[in-house]
C-alpha cells in the first residue's frame, strides 16, 4: 500500500468540519451581540505586524 498524502475523502470532510466550525463561531459572536468586536478581533488576528 502506497500512501501519497491525504485521501481526497478526508480532505473533503476536513473542509466541511472547518466551515461548520467557522459558522458556529460567527453565530455565537453575533448572538452574543459582539459581532463588531469579533470582526475587529479577526482583522487584528490576520494583520501583518511590521
Amino acid at each position: 500500500m502506497k500512501k501519497r498524502g491525504m485521501e481526497s475523502e478526508m480532505v473533503g470532510w476536513s473542509i466541511i468540519a472547518i466551515v461548520v466550525l467557522v459558522i458556529i463561531l460567527v453565530g455565537f459572536f453575533v448572538l452574543k451581540g459582539k459581532g463588531e468586536g469579533a470582526l475587529d478581533f479577526l482583522k487584528n488576528l490576520f494583520r501583518l505586524k511590521g
